[in-house]
Formats: structure tokens, sequence, C-alpha cells
């Protein structure tokens, strides 16, 4: 199996606790909704897939993120914020001992939970959130062979996220982060799928 990539996501965290300076600026002033848009870069665990009568491996090759969100700071919780989110990953080649055997892509809709440092131009935030993750599996002419049909499914997943949010402008701020994703219960006729993936993120914000 890929070497997990969930150890990234703790460096990243840990660096930029380290990093993020102590401003003495005052709190900013961007409270209430917003929205956004970002990308990232997808690290898929193996694709692993089992029944009753064992499991399988897939390697996933790299892919990429892109999503919007919309998001409310609360006034007088400023260090708390709820965000609404999609994303889209896409394709994703899947290989059975070096034989490409068919594409995964994902569309996911989630709630997060957002945990923010409030003060001055830089927020490290912790969050988490909860949602439906919808996967789609296209199988090449090999995998057709192979009996793996054109199939979808749809899930609950769930993601953890840290990072660090950069105030620039008086409505406008940037976020870089990584996520870690989870899908478990996905169906393939009567095989179960787990889905898992590090996700760097990169996006820019606009705060009414």
């Amino acid at each position: 199996m890929k070497k997990n990539w969930a150890n990234t996501g703790i460096i990243l965290l840990t660096l930029l606790l380290i990093l993020a300076p102590m401003s003495t600026a005052k709190a900013d002033n961007q409270k209430g909704p917003y929205v956004g848009l970002f990308g990232g870069y997808v690290m898929p665990d193996d694709l692993s897939a089992s029944d009753d009568t064992g499991s399988i491996d897939f390697d996933l090759d790299k892919s990429f993120l892109i999503g919007l969100k919309a998001g409310y700071i609360f006034p007088t919780l400023p260090y708390l914020a709820a965000e609404l989110e999609y994303n889209y990953m896409g394709e994703q080649d899947a290989s059975f001992m070096s034989v490409n055997v068919g594409k995964v892509s994902l569309n996911n809709l989630f709630a997060n939970l957002i945990l923010r440092y409030p003060e001055g131009m830089f927020h490290p935030y912790i969050g988490v959130g909860i949602g439906w993750s919808w996967i789609k599996w296209d199988s090449t002419d090999i995998g057709a062979r192979a009996g793996l049909t054109n199939e979808d499914d749809s899930a609950w997943a769930w993601q953890v996220l840290v990072g660090i949010n950069v105030t620039f402008d008086k409505n406008w701020s940037a976020d870089l982060g990584y996520r870690y994703f989870c899908a478990e219960n996905f169906k393939y006729n009567d095989t179960d799928i787990e889905y898992k993936a590090s996700i760097i993120t990169f996006g820019v914000n606009y705060h009414f």
C-alpha cells in the first residue's frame, strides 16, 4: 500500500503553528458571510475493494481538486466558522499489477465546522467536515474484460482540515491547507469500496 500521506498534514500543521507570526495588528474585520474558490493536489491511498472472499488494492494516480464554498464567521464568536462546500476530484487512473483497469472520479458535498485564530492577518485553523460523496468508476477495455463494469455509487464521507488563512485586503483572504478525506461505504456490485486521500489546497475568499 502507498505511504499514508496523513503525516504530511501533521507536519504542515506543526509548521503553520510555529511559523505563523504573532501579529500585534488589530483584529480583522472579516466577520460574517464569505464565499471561496479553491483548488488542490490529490494524493490518494490505494483504492481498497473487499468482499467475503478477501480484498484487493488498486493503485491510483494523483489528481486535482477544484471546489466552491460559502461560509459564515460568527461575529460574536470570531474563532468559529461554518461552511458549506462542494468539490470535484478529477479522474484518477486505477491499476492492478501495473495494468490500467479503469478511472475513478468523485463529487463531494460537505458541511464543515472551523476553529480559527481570529486576531491579526494570520489565522491558523483546524476543522472537521461531514458530507456525501458520489464516486464514478469507468472501466477500460481491459477492466471490462476482467469483469469490472462501469459503476456509480454514493456514501457518507468525512474530512479533517488544517491550514492557515491570510487576510490581505479588507474583503479578501487566501487559504493554504491540508485535508484528509475518507469515504468507506461505497458499493461496487457486492464489493465494499474504501477511498482515502490526502489533499493540499490553495484558495481565495471574498468577505462581504
